[in-house]
């Protein structure tokens, strides 16, 4: 996986939890495998494995003129700045 493919799949997760914030709980959390850069959500009450890398969804979105919780592409970009490709 390379930078931009790895933005491309947390933007739709962030996307995903936006879309229906009623799908995870409010401490959601969007895990990322430090090895394969596989990202994926979890609520936050579920068990993660120590070796992959967690951070709190709601640092992911920011709210748009209208109100609406939307993915902030800044910190989503800023993530992948953390990752070696």
């Amino acid at each position: 996986m390379n930078k931009e493919e790895f933005i491309k799949a947390v933007s739709d997760l962030i996307g995903t939890y936006v879309a229906d914030e009623e799908l995870y709980d409010d401490s959601a959390q969007l895990v990322v495998n430090p090895d394969n850069h596989e990202a994926s959500l979890a609520d936050g009450d579920e068990e993660i494995d120590d070796s992959l890398d967690q951070y709190d969804v709601m640092d992911m979105v920011r709210m748009d003129a209208d109100g609406k919780w939307i993915v902030d592409n800044q910190a989503v970009s800023d993530l992948a700045d953390e990752y070696s490709f």
